[in-house]
């Protein structure tokens, strides 16, 4: 996401940092970023065994 689209979302840097280093993030987060991006879970989430 561009830093546009990152503070029209409110979402603070550091929650992507922490996407980006495999840590947990809330539920609401990842909604948003769906939200902005016109996705759905599935398209930005991988759950692995």
């Amino acid at each position: 996401m561009t830093t546009y689209r990152t503070i029209k979302t409110k979402i603070a840097p550091s929650k992507f940092t922490k996407l980006n280093n495999d840590q947990q993030v809330s539920l609401d987060i990842l909604a948003r970023i769906c939200l902005e991006l016109n996705c759905v879970f599935d398209d930005i989430v991988e759950i692995e065994k």
